[in-house]
């Protein structure tokens, strides 16, 4: 289980500086751009249509909405072709995976290092922040992506779904933890380290690199693929039925990689770099993407995948304008903002250890039902966020987010369960090209809702969204 340690750590580094960065670029727009005073900019989310310069609220709101979308852009756009390479090196090189963990993990201390900076130097231009999202283009996007395909590539066939579902778990403590303690300090006055900021950043970028940095460290020394796939075919490894045939899960189904780890343990350092840049690691990629497969395994991973691409859009766009949606139509702060966002986590955290066992252990649902559970709790979420425009509405929506994660483990498991094992990194590549893609699109064309609705149509970015998940519903029942 080491990886999950490393998973928290990446995820409390990202999510506790997710909503602060959002926080410091509106309050750089507000007090550098359009010129207004700190008080107003510090108590932007009380601001009503009373007060003479309300439209600055809804242009900062839009603006910071705008900025999400460029990081999505750089960040992941160039990550896409460099994605092609990583993804079947991490097939021929032992080691491949853990390699995209320490690049992730080092690229994002200093990534939050820079936004320390960005912080400190508050009255800078607000566009040096977009500098800070290069360095993460180094791990291709792939960080997410690699932690599924580590999972899938580690465990046996009919314990990938419970497994994967821990690792759900664990991105869900990790972002809990993250949100009380950025809502702990984000409204500190006077701000440690810098009386120019408006609210509290500079010490929360600090935390999250430290974060960033412990996860670099247990990659460097903890995280060994062979001997967790070891550890669990020997304890759980066993024969058993997926999809109607037989898969044979213990150490003698794995003789192929077993062979491979021979090969590899002689592989130099710098052979495995030649290996990195060789084209064929693309080429193996499309051909592993498009290869003819027995019972139309071929057209059910592309619709798994295209349901995936769903999935992402919905969980990728609304981050992108929620926090300052919530203050223009709730009224809460940063601090607001993470009480009610943990309230929920803590709701799902609950029903994903008590519901998970049911479903899977007891009721033996298959994957593409877990899938269908989890697109109908989303759609139903998004509709009642942009229906009812209250905190109330938030309350209920809590109710169907709990069964939201369901859709990404049924067709992440699904997908492992098509492909063979030493085509799993390609296969996860393709899932990290979606990744990619998914963040400028999903950002910008919620950006673009978002500008032109707010005032006149507010829950429209919601609706958008969920008629992206009816698409995701008819993707999983043709591919069942």
């Amino acid at each position: 289980m080491k990886w999950k340690n490393y998973k928290y750590l990446i995820l409390q580094f990202s999510n506790i500086r997710s909503t602060p960065l959002d926080l410091l670029i509106q309050d750089k727009l507000c007090v550098n751009e359009y010129n207004q005073t700190r008080d107003f900019c510090r108590n932007l989310p009380s601001i009503n249509t009373s007060h003479p310069n309300y439209h600055y609220k809804s242009q900062t709101l839009a603006d910071a909405v705008q900025y999400n979308s460029y990081q999505s852009i750089i960040q992941n756009v160039p990550g896409i072709i460099w994605a092609l390479f990583l993804g079947a090196w991490i097939d021929r090189y032992n080691h491949g995976r853990k390699a995209i963990f320490i690049i992730g993990s080092a690229t994002q201390c200093l990534e939050a290092l820079m936004n320390l900076l960005n912080a400190y130097y508050f009255n800078s231009d607000v566009r040096w922040v977009l500098l800070s999202f290069v360095p993460y283009i180094l791990s291709g996007a792939m960080t997410g992506a690699t932690a599924y395909s580590y999972v899938a590539a580690t465990t046996p066939p009919h314990l990938t779904a419970i497994r994967m579902t821990i690792l759900e778990t664990t991105v869900a403590l990790g972002h809990l933890v993250a949100n009380l303690l950025y809502g702990r300090l984000i409204n500190e006055s006077p701000p440690l380290w810098s009386t120019d900021q408006i609210h509290n950043q500079a010490v929360i970028f600090m935390i999250s690199a430290c974060s960033a940095f412990l996860a670099f460290i247990w990659t460097l020394f903890a995280i060994n693929q062979d001997k967790d796939r070891q550890c669990f075919y020997r304890h759980f490894g066993h024969k058993s039925t997926v999809d109607g045939r037989d898969v044979t899960t213990d150490e003698d189904s794995s003789e192929g990689e077993d062979r491979n780890k021979h090969s590899q343990q002689s592989m130099t350092t710098g052979r495995a770099l030649r290996l990195l840049f060789d084209w064929r690691n693309v080429r193996d990629v499309l051909i592993t993407a498009f290869k003819p497969r027995p019972v139309n395994a071929r057209a059910q991973v592309w619709l798994v995948i295209g349901g995936i691409f769903c999935y992402l859009f919905v969980l990728i766009g609304v981050p992108s304008f929620e926090f300052q949606f919530y203050e223009k139509i709730y009224g809460w702060d940063a601090q607001d903002f993470s009480a009610y966002e943990s309230i929920g986590l803590v709701a799902n955290c609950l029903f994903v250890l008590t519901f998970t066992p049911i479903v899977i252990r007891v009721f033996k649902f298959e994957d593409m039902y877990l899938t269908l559970i989890g697109f109908c709790g989303l759609m139903l979420r998004m509709i009642t966020l942009g229906s009812v425009l209250s905190p109330n509405g938030y309350y209920i929506s809590l109710a169907f987010s709990c069964t939201t994660w369901l859709a990404d483990v049924g067709l992440r498991a699904h997908l492992a369960k098509l492909v063979p094992t030493e085509e799993l990194g390609k296969i996860f590549t393709l899932l990290t090209v979606v990744d990619g893609v998914v963040p400028p699109v999903a950002s910008s064309v919620s950006a673009v809702i978002f500008r032109r609705t707010i005032d006149d149509m507010s829950g429209a970015c919601f609706y958008f969204l969920a008629g992206v998940c009816v698409v995701a519903k008819g993707l999983a029942l043709l591919s069942d």
